[in-house]
């Protein structure tokens, strides 16, 4: 959709150069944010960077990790470093897998086997 003459993406990278650059006071940025929830709304077009994404993609993996690493200590008894560094150093579908496995599974080890 356009607005005005701009692409959505060109708006996207306009607001996050205007972040970037300008700091607005407290009251003008409590506004700003207000008219911006409103037009995300009306426009059905939310403003996330590409770096916002990063963050909470990774966010949502720490939170997941540590899901893990507590479900493995309530099941087995405390993680070993490696594991540790394993469980935190794994991607979202692995995560996932061994998640589903700790259900069954009646070793660590037969959560932690390498994905199938």
């Amino acid at each position: 959709m356009y607005e005005r003459g701009y692409a959505k993406v060109d708006i996207l990278e306009l607001f996050r150069v205007i972040d970037w650059i300008l700091r607005l006071p407290s009251a003008l940025e409590h506004e700003f944010l207000k008219e911006l929830q409103t037009y995300e709304k009306v426009h059905q077009m939310p403003y996330i960077t590409s770096i916002e994404r990063i963050g909470i993609q990774k966010g949502i993996l720490r939170r997941e990790s540590a899901l893990l690493l507590r479900l493995i200590e309530l099941r087995f008894g405390a993680a070993s470093e490696a594991v540790i560094r394993q469980v935190r150093e794994a991607d979202a579908d692995t995560l996932l897998q061994w998640s589903e496995r700790i259900l069954t599974a009646e070793t660590l080890s037969d959560v932690m086997k390498p994905n199938t």
